[in-house]
């Protein structure tokens, strides 16, 4: 489904409680400390989010489903990338991620949505700065 920015945008409240603002900062630096120690079972936590989730997950029909579907076939966490139309599963290399991808297309179908996926690679090599002769 396609779902407006602006909507997602507007979705999220003005104001955050500090807790919340606590909560995800706790969360980058767990994410930030899961990625340097190769520690992908943190991802779970590390990639909990209450400043955007909770508010877009209400513009998306299934979501709870969908994600309870990713998780229970292997993702260590699911999340909303963007304002919403993209969902990420999060899962090992040596997990199937066509079961994944299959358990959260069939949550959309049975939620009465469509889905599609793709399964993707990490770039572990990261930026690289090419030097020309100009």
């Amino acid at each position: 489904m396609q779902l407006s920015t602006h909507l997602a945008r507007e979705a999220i409240p003005k104001e955050i409680v500090h807790s919340d603002a606590v909560f995800n900062a706790s969360r980058t630096a767990l994410l930030t400390a899961a990625l340097l120690e190769d520690r992908p079972e943190l991802l779970q936590y590390a990639l909990e989010d209450k400043l955007h989730q909770p508010y877009r997950a209400k513009l998306i029909p299934g979501l709870p489903e969908v994600f309870a579907a990713g998780k229970a076939a292997g993702a260590y966490q699911c999340i909303i990338s963007g304002s919403g139309s993209t969902l990420l599963a999060y899962a090992s290399p040596e997990i199937d991620g066509n079961e994944i991808g299959k358990a959260m297309v069939d949550a959309f179908v049975a939620c009465g949505q469509t889905a599609v996926y793709h399964i993707l690679q990490l770039n572990t090599k990261g930026t690289e700065i090419l030097h020309t002769e100009l």
